[in-house]
């Protein structure tokens, strides 16, 4: 399923109450004059957010509501469409309209995006480190003595580090200086490639640091980058194909809110709220 950021900004026709048939108070909803169970929207809820729901406030609630009933519109769509059967489930339903934006992406598309984004590929500089955490001090410097007579770094930080790299040695991996705190930042920029710095103490035990590499700025390459762009186009073809398809839905069906029937003070905001109806 999209993302909710995605759904929630999808428009569609709301009103607060209908003022037809009496409405059963388990009723959150009426889609295309089918009324839709609370019961309905709180399954998506355990869905989205488990069973924190009910520490979540008005305005959340509201915009998840909003977010079910799109893609309740949507559902509606891909059946009378006969893309799915009657009983689908929005998962289904959303990923049958979906296949429409399957196409493969091109390597033109993918080479035109790189050099019209290229700035997003930039990588900053970057260090890869080797990194011991221990509870005192002064077993950090019992640590930082043996390293110094010629002990492996890596071999320490298996036996002693309490950090979750010790399985791998302490190995980092690469990263980029501007994402360290500060005091570790400060030591590692003068640390020369094979230095171990000097014990760093931090609100979770005392840091040691050995610096392995630099790595200067540069800009990713094409062949790098290709299967992020490629991901990343296919889900913009998917989100504006639902941008489309919810627009449709939106001008087809009639979407009714029974505010008075929800446990929650109902807050939706849509761009054709104030056709809303009261009763």
């Amino acid at each position: 399923m999209p993302s909710r950021r995605v759904l929630a900004a999808l428009a569609f026709v709301l009103a607060a109450c209908h003022p037809e048939a009496p409405i059963s108070a388990d009723v959150a909803a009426r889609v295309a004059g089918e009324a839709v169970p609370y019961a309905r929207f709180e399954d998506f809820l355990r869905k989205q957010v488990g069973e924190g729901a009910g520490a979540l406030d008005s305005k959340v609630l509201s915009r998840l509501l909003d977010q079910f009933l799109d893609a309740e519109l949507l559902t509606r769509l891909a059946v009378d469409e006969k893309k799915v059967g009657a009983t689908a489930g929005q998962r289904e339903a959303l990923d049958a309209l979906l296949a429409d934006a399957e196409v493969p992406v091109e390597p033109v598309e993918a080479e035109q995006f790189y050099r019209t984004h290229q700035a997003e590929f930039r990588l900053p500089e970057r260090v890869r480190l080797h990194h011991i955490l221990v509870a005192t001090g002064g077993e950090a410097q019992r640590i930082a003595a043996r390293v110094t007579k010629g002990e492996d770094f890596a071999a320490v930080a298996r036996e002693l580090s309490l950090d979750p790299s010790a399985p791998a040695g302490g190995d980092q991996g690469e990263i980029a200086i501007e994402d360290l705190p500060v005091p570790f930042a400060q030591q590692v920029a003068r640390l020369a490639p094979g230095e171990v710095g000097e014990p760093i103490q931090a609100s979770d035990g005392w840091h040691l640091f050995r610096l392995d590499e630099r790595l200067p700025v540069r800009t990713r390459s094409l062949d790098e980058v290709v299967p992020e762009i490629t991901e990343r186009l296919r889900r913009q073809r998917g989100d504006a194909l639902l941008a489309q398809r919810l627009a449709e839905a939106a001008d087809r069906y009639n979407v009714v809110v029974y505010a008075q029937n929800l446990p929650f003070d109902y807050r939706g905001d849509h761009p054709r709220a104030d056709q809303r109806e009261t009763r």
